[in-house]
């Protein structure tokens, strides 16, 4: 098969999976679809499922390694012993579980910072940031 051909069958297999989208969750559900998609560049061939364990995975290690990092500070910086690092520990993998289920987001975990503290906060998001590429 040419790369011609190969182009023309992968065009046709995102029409297909587009139409069934549509069919399923109609026109929003596809332009939530080309969204994500776009974000994360990951190609049509990836199921959902093995998307979301792919994020699970990183989301995971994300908070392991924020989780160290914290661990180590609040130790050297601050004194912290076993007692209250697992103090905090416990309440940091909660409010984790929060936000994995929905519960609570980001924005509401910044707006309450803010106000206990009077630091400001800001996420760096890439949602804009990123640019598909493209070939006709």
């Amino acid at each position: 098969m040419s790369k011609a051909d190969d182009l023309a069958k992968g065009r046709m297999e995102g029409l297909e999976y587009a139409e069934r989208i549509v069919q399923k969750d109609g026109l929003k559900g596809l332009q939530e679809e080309i969204k994500k998609r776009g974000y994360t560049g990951i190609s049509i061939n990836v199921s959902h499922k093995e998307m979301e364990q792919a994020t699970a995975q990183m989301r995971n290690m994300m908070f392991d390694t924020i989780m160290a990092m914290s661990m180590g500070i609040l130790h050297d910086e601050f004194g912290y012993g076993h007692d209250r690092l697992q103090r905090f520990i416990d309440k940091f993998q909660e409010g984790a579980e929060l936000l994995a289920e929905g519960v609570i987001t980001w924005e509401q975990i910044i707006e309450n910072a803010e106000e206990v503290t009077g630091i400001p906060l800001t996420i760096r998001r890439n949602d804009h940031d990123v640019k598909l590429k493209r070939e006709y």
